[in-house]
């Protein structure tokens, strides 16, 4: 990465659907696919927080931005 650049970190809950009685950290989350302003869906199961470093790669910009 060049100097001067922002360091970008993207983060994401995910809420994995487990139930079962060997699932001793499972919780009741709030399910925001599902939900609406109206209406509560809850979902039980895991919840994952993930954070990634996003960063530029140069396959992946227009051609325009490569010259």
């Amino acid at each position: 990465m060049p100097a001067g650049d922002p360091v970008v970190i993207g983060l994401d809950d995910t809420i994995e659907r487990r139930w079962g009685a060997k699932i001793s950290a499972r919780g009741i989350y709030r399910d925001p696919v599902r939900s609406s302003k109206g209406h509560f869906v809850k979902a039980s199961g895991l919840r994952w927080l993930s954070a990634m470093l996003l960063v530029k790669v140069p396959w992946g910009m227009p051609r325009e931005m490569l010259k």
